[in-house]
């Protein structure tokens, strides 16, 4: 594999890259429900992306051993220079590997007005995918990685979340 002066995430599971841009090298993961993950890599000094992976709660993502569906919260906020173009293209074609796992979009809203703190948003976004396993295989899908540069290329900032179903009973504490 060729040596990049830009920021190039190396991930050995096909040797493919992976959409974890700011990952630095070596993270070893062990075999999780049939994904073999090996290491990830980052080769570069600074990262193209202004959006940072956080590696604690990625590591916790990929160990966590619940076979449910997840849910994604997407909090995105566009580049002003055609970032919203950008992503509407990697959203189409994101959708289609999204739909081909199980996973469906649940909400998609334009942020309005912000009632509560400070950080502004474009969009929010809530995507489910059957299982972390799921969401894990597409993001590490060669051909989903070429989309994904849209992503990148449209956004200023995002937050990813992802979050399990509780329900109202455990929310209010009453069991």
């Amino acid at each position: 594999m060729q040596e990049n002066s830009l920021v190039s995430l190396i991930h050995t599971i096909k040797g493919t890259a992976s959409i974890f841009p700011d990952m630095r090298c070596p993270l070893d993961f062990p075999v999780i429900k049939g994904i073999q993950i090996d290491q990830i890599c980052v080769k570069g000094d600074i990262p193209m992306s202004p959006i940072k992976s956080n590696v604690d709660q990625f590591r916790a993502l990929l160990k966590n051993p619940d076979e449910g569906p997840i849910v994604m919260l997407n909090l995105l906020k566009f580049r002003k220079d055609g970032g919203a173009e950008s992503y509407a293209r990697y959203a189409e074609g994101a959708n289609a590997f999204v739909e081909a796992l199980g996973g469906k979009s649940l909400y998609v809203g334009r942020a309005k007005e912000l009632l509560n703190g400070e950080e502004t948003w474009d969009i929010v976004m809530l995507v489910q995918y059957p299982s972390r396993k799921a969401f894990l295989k597409m993001a590490n899908d060669p051909e989903y990685l070429k989309i994904h540069k849209f992503r990148e290329d449209g956004l200023e900032r995002a937050v990813l979340y992802a979050t399990e179903e509780i329900g109202f009973k455990e929310l209010t504490l009453k069991k």
